[in-house]
């Protein structure tokens, strides 16, 4: 597409006034390296998301390749009586650019009792944060899009923006990284994901999404999407040997934070199954490997169909079955990796639902990493019915690649 696109529209009709989460999941790719892209969701001619957007034209790099994109956006708004159309826009900044089958549009009516919404009317930085010497579980960070909640209770987070270096050259590049905290406090990544996009060798710009859960009754009255740092380590591991992560970034306006909390029924999140290194457990660097083509111990053939986390949980008698899945990892390569595919997505009851995350990974720039995501809403005639049921998230690389990595950051989450 060269021009505004709607992608993907759907129609929703109010008995009365309520508010309306709505999210969308899936990858669009350049049709050149002239080409610069985003896609976001509108109500009635309105946005109300972030622009998840990726600008591929990084001249002052010759040797950059443009690669396929996971994008996602988040929103919530609150919607009269009446009947309303929901639209997913693709826009071409520049150049041209394809949006892959599989990507998605989810709207959910009344998500949750309590819904608080804030979204960056301006553009926030230049961010340049310090990370040498500093623990890789809590980095340095600042709060960009913040919401107040009702303390005490239990709370799911969505978080989505866009990224781009502080200048066009060199002294910019690096790996930006973005979190959901709670009361100015990281609540580890067995809670809240960490989400890092490399920017400068690829991208000029490009999106990060994350998701907290917050299971217990400790007090959180304010949450917040903040901006903060991946700390770069050489090959003798993150504490032995730090370097500091030169990227100096500005957060574009739109970025969104979406809380929902009180009356969450059927709610939960689930851990990643596979075990990492101990030294790096509970911060940000908490690897594992996904798929090798070079058969590297503790990896899976590339090519395999990997299970990343799975959960059972129940749907109570008159529920309505409609719940909101949301998958997300971290993608790490090797500069030594001439590329491929990675790929995540969701089975519920072991049938594949919902948007298919893509990120494409090229040489020579394997090392960069970014956020891939996936999500379903069960809705309609495929609301789950009451009873007990499985979602699972699976994960794939096809190519070529010395130990794809994922972290284990919480993957998956879910709500009604």
């Amino acid at each position: 597409m060269t021009d505004r696109t709607i992608l993907l529209t759907a129609r929703v009709r109010l008995s009365r006034a309520d508010s309306v989460f709505v999210a969308t999941d899936g990858s669009y790719a350049p049709a050149s390296a002239a080409t610069a892209a985003k896609v976001f969701i509108e109500i009635d001619g309105r946005r109300v998301t972030n622009e998840s957007s990726t600008d591929w034209r990084v001249t002052p790099n010759p040797w950059a390749v443009p690669v396929r994109h996971s994008f996602n956006a988040v929103g919530a708004t609150r919607l009269g009586k009446g009947s309303h159309v929901v639209e997913l826009v693709g826009e071409a900044v520049s150049g041209e650019f394809t949006a892959a089958a599989g990507s998605n549009l989810s709207v959910f009516v009344h998500p949750a009792e309590r819904v608080a919404v804030g979204q960056l009317d301006h553009e926030e930085g230049p961010f340049g944060f310090t990370t040498r010497g500093r623990s890789p579980s809590n980095p340095p960070h600042t709060a960009v899009v913040s919401v107040r909640v009702s303390p005490n209770i239990p709370a799911v987070a969505v978080g989505s923006a866009s990224l781009r270096g502080a200048t066009s050259d060199e002294s910019s590049w690096g790996d930006p990284m973005a979190s959901i905290y709670a009361d100015g406090r990281h609540p580890g990544n067995g809670s809240s994901l960490w989400a890092v996009q490399e920017i400068g060798s690829n991208e000029l710009e490009a999106p990060v999404f994350t998701h907290a859960l917050f299971r217990t009754n400790k007090p959180h009255a304010v949450v917040s999407l903040d901006a903060t740092e991946f700390p770069w380590f050489d090959a003798g591991g993150p504490l032995e040997n730090p370097i500091e992560d030169g990227a100096r970034y500005l957060v574009r306006p739109t970025a969104a934070l979406v809380v929902l909390s009180g009356g969450l029924g059927v709610f939960g999140g689930a851990p990643a199954l596979a075990a990492g290194h101990t030294d790096s457990n509970g911060t940000s660097l908490d690897y594992y490997c996904l798929a090798s083509s070079s058969g590297f111990p503790g990896c899976e053939p590339i090519g395999s169909a990997t299970l990343l986390a799975q959960a059972s949980f129940r749907v109570p008698t008159k529920h309505p079955g409609v719940v909101f899945f949301t998958a997300k990892t971290r993608v790490q390569g090797d500069n030594a990796d001439p590329g491929g595919l990675v790929s995540v997505w969701l089975t519920i009851d072991g049938v594949r639902r919902g948007s298919s995350g893509v990120q494409e990974i090229a040489a020579p720039s394997g090392v960069s990493q970014r956020t891939v995501t996936a999500s379903y809403l069960s809705t309609g005639t495929n609301a789950l019915k009451p009873g007990r049921h499985t979602v699972r998230v699976y994960g794939r690389a096809d190519g070529q690649f010395v130990h794809i990595s994922l972290v284990r950051d919480i993957p998956l989450i879910w709500f009604d």
